[in-house]
């Protein structure tokens, strides 16, 4: 376990060893299997585990984005967000404050948000037998287990396995649940230079910065849009309906903020914040 927890305290510095993780993940899988009767122990574990995984995901994220595999970066990074919110739920507040929990979580949607994938598939589809991952009873609309999916058991995730499945249909979406399925994520539109910007500006990929979301003006001459196509304002009309009659489009501006006081103080609010939703939900649970 010291060759994890060396890895996790040295975030920062370290480099992303496919070799050195697949080994030590099968040494906590082991311990874990080993205190499966002692809960606690055993979640304790899981949460040196997942936060490892975590931190790895991002490494892996940020070595795509300098190698300017952009696609490959995202889905990095939609890894190492289902990490986070799977450690937010379950993690110790210790673990979250010692090994840079709280640095991913607010980065993870900084990076997100200047990515230029807005268009996303999400399949329709019916359950014919999802099963119960923890103790592998069939769920359905009339019986069910009494595990929770979601909840941690003895250093083991709950959820729900689709063993059978019949996909009715695909829909175009803004907001996925899988993040993956992007539509045309290679396309020649996608403007990639926002990402690059961060990433050769930074002083390094591991220190705080935030997006400071403004508008600007953008003259007609400079306006590739089409009358038929939609308005650069973001508007949802296309652009003859919308800004193709005025002096030119206030179009959505990302300004990106290195670390100073501002995201400091909205930091310590969210950290307060989410403390005092941490104690609520814990004395909920245990009261």
């Amino acid at each position: 376990m010291r060759k994890v927890i060396n890895q996790l305290i040295n975030f920062k510095t370290r480099k992303y060893d496919k070799k050195l993780e697949e080994f030590l993940i099968k040494e906590i899988d082991s311990q874990i299997e080993k205190k499966r009767k002692k809960e606690k122990l055993a979640n304790k574990l899981w949460e040196i585990k997942t936060i490892f995984l975590a931190q790895n995901s991002y490494l892996i994220f940020i070595d795509f984005l300098r190698k300017k595999e952009y696609y490959d970066a995202w889905c990095s990074l939609e890894h190492c967000e289902l990490k986070i919110n799977e450690l937010n739920r379950h993690c110790s507040e210790k673990t979250k404050n010692k090994y840079f929990f709280h640095f991913i979580k607010f980065q993870i949607k900084r990076w997100q948000a200047i990515y230029p994938y807005k268009l996303f598939s999400s399949p329709e589809f019916i359950h014919k037998k999802v099963t119960c991952s923890i103790c592998k009873e069939i769920i359905s609309p009339r019986g069910s287990c009494t595990h929770i999916i979601g909840d941690l058991y003895s250093g083991e995730i709950c959820y729900h396995k689709v063993e059978d499945f019949e996909i009715i249909g695909f829909a175009i979406v803004k907001n996925p649940v899988m993040k993956s399925n992007v539509v045309n994520p290679e396309g020649e539109n996608n403007n990639f230079s926002g990402l690059d910007m961060v990433i050769n500006t930074l002083d390094m990929p591991f220190q705080y910065w935030d997006i400071n979301y403004t508008k600007k003006f953008i003259p007609h001459e400079h306006i590739t849009s089409s009358a038929s196509g939609l308005c650069p304002c973001d508007s949802g009309l296309s652009y003859l309906m919308c800004c193709q009659g005025k002096k030119g489009c206030l179009i959505p501006h990302l300004q990106i903020i290195p670390y100073n006081q501002d995201i400091k103080n909205k930091l310590d609010t969210h950290l307060s914040i989410e403390l005092k939703i941490s104690d609520y939900l814990y004395q909920k649970k245990y009261s």
